[in-house]
């Protein structure tokens, strides 16, 4: 959220170029960017710790580059009428942009809720204890070489899929309801 604010209202020297430079490594493969996460991961100390898995992905390019196209399309004058009444950069984003931008907020995090939950290959690689292992890690413990237990396998599956669909079905209303900030404005 701040580092879209910062790109979409704030005025800095090379603004735009940060923001063209977050475009291009969209562009690059995500298994790019996998051997210097797990070494910073390792250097904080995080390997085999649900911690390795929470924190990389809180944030995201795809995320700044959502919310920054959001914040773009809210009035100015929202912004600036807060500013008149005394509102400082932090209650500005806390209760005038956040607010307006709660839909967008929701669904970037179903969004990166959904893809963490089914990362099968961070997960694999930073959490080595078979306790700590994440659901799809675990379910592959149930496929061996010569012998598929499809029993668990299929129980496993489903225990997979239940919180993306609770997930989904708690915030369809984001989904389907249209965003429109229009009314914050008269003309």
């Amino acid at each position: 959220i701040l580092a879209a604010f910062a790109l979409a209202r704030l005025k800095f020297r090379f603004r735009d170029t940060y923001f063209k430079l977050m475009l291009v490594s969209m562009a690059v493969p995500g298994m790019i960017h996998f051997l210097p996460n797990y070494t910073t991961v390792e250097a904080f100390g995080w390997t085999d710790n649900l911690i390795a898995i929470i924190v990389p992905g809180l944030a995201s390019t795809f995320g700044i580059f959502l919310l920054r196209q959001f914040f773009i399309s809210i009035p100015r004058e929202i912004e600036e009428a807060s500013i008149i009444d005394g509102a400082n950069i932090r209650q500005r984003i806390l209760y005038i942009i956040a607010p307006l931008a709660k839909e967008s907020i929701i669904i970037l995090w179903v969004m990166n809720f959904m893809s963490n939950w089914n990362d099968y290959l961070w997960a694999l690689v930073v959490l080595y204890s078979p306790e700590k292992r994440t659901m799809p890690v675990g379910i592959s413990t149930l496929q061996g070489k010569y012998v598929t237990q499809y029993g668990p396998l299929m129980a496993g599956a489903l225990f997979v899929a239940v919180p993306s669909i609770l997930i989904f079905l708690l915030v369809q209303r984001y989904y389907i309801k249209g965003i429109d900030i229009s009314g914050g404005v008269k003309e």
